[in-house]
């Protein structure tokens, strides 16, 4: 019976088509990343598409370009690798870096087969891998004529003297994945806080929905979930917002090691990226300004679930 089934809807994807991509996030995907806008960028590669009709998905197979829904942040693109009969996923989005947009190569799949993706940077062996980016390269990249800034995942320009055991790409990834699920059901406008050190990585998205401030922390080693509200979230974004210039004029000094960790804020996480900030920039002249002392209680009030 179950082999039955499965022999209908075969049939049925081979007539109709079945789009069965990859569900969720991609931690193992190649980024590339230009400086160029979002929306510029997908046309050049819808354009491509459009002047070279080997690159499309043959017609009766389902693989339609766009973005899952209306809050979905990536737009998907499919290419078509004639030469191996197979069916390429990529997704385009604004990049964390200022003025760049992320090109990202995600899996690949046997055209006639249901499912069975392989992502890069997963499911092949590290031979095959570079072979495979490398034909990527030649299939797409090279023929879009734009100058790759930066290559690889994102990355954060990470000053502050301190080691942590959370890599900074899972930090910007777990950040970038929370972020677009809250904001299918939030409003889009999210500030962020965040702390990553030697052993410890959060996050706290906080919303506000009615004139009412909430905040939704995740404890990303532990994989633990607190949701604040109250007097103490409202003081610490008040005092947030109160001294934003602070990201532009507080100095750090290189010189000083940031023993414990450091700290990350974006004021509105779907237009801007995040700020990393040293702990030597919360000293001294800064230690009283209002954006130091939300980050200290940040630290004191909400950090291992302390909350009120």
């Amino acid at each position: 019976m179950r082999k039955l089934i499965i022999l209908v809807f075969a049939a049925v994807c081979s007539v109709y088509g079945c789009n069965l991509s990859p569900a969720g996030n991609y931690p193992y995907e190649e980024r590339y990343k230009y400086k160029i806008a979002e929306e510029p960028l997908i046309d050049v590669l819808e354009l491509l598409k459009e002047n070279d009709s080997s690159l499309r998905v043959p017609g009766r197979y389902s693989f339609a370009d766009g973005r899952v829904d209306s809050s979905d942040y990536w737009y998907h693109i499919y290419f078509y690798n004639r030469k191996r009969d197979e069916i390429i996923l990529t997704r385009v989005r604004m990049s964390l870096d200022i003025g760049y947009t992320d090109f990202a190569f995600v899996a690949i799949k046997k055209r006639g087969y249901i499912g069975n993706w392989k992502y890069i940077n997963k499911d092949f062996d590290s031979t095959e891998n570079k072979a495979r980016k490398q034909e990527f390269k030649t299939l797409i990249l090279d023929r879009i004529h734009l100058p790759i800034g930066i290559k690889g995942p994102n990355k954060a320009n990470c000053k502050c003297s301190y080691y942590s055991d959370y890599k900074i790409d899972r930090f910007l990834h777990d950040a970038d994945s929370i972020y677009t699920l809250l904001a299918r059901k939030y409003d889009k406008n999210i500030m962020i806080i965040g702390t990553r050190g030697l052993n410890v990585a959060n996050l706290m998205f906080i919303t506000n929905l009615n004139g009412k401030n909430k905040g939704f922390y995740y404890e990303l080693m532990e994989r633990k979930s607190h949701v604040y509200k109250g007097l103490k979230l409202d003081k610490l974004v008040k005092n947030l917002v109160r001294d934003s210039a602070f990201l532009h004029t507080a100095k750090y000094d290189p010189d000083i090691v940031d023993h414990d960790a450091g700290l990350f804020i974006s004021f509105n996480y779907s237009k801007s990226q995040f700020v990393e900030i040293c702990f030597s920039q919360l000293m001294g002249e800064n230690s009283k300004r209002p954006l130091a002392v939300a980050l200290r209680s940040y630290l004191s009030d909400f950090w291992m679930l302390s909350g009120d």
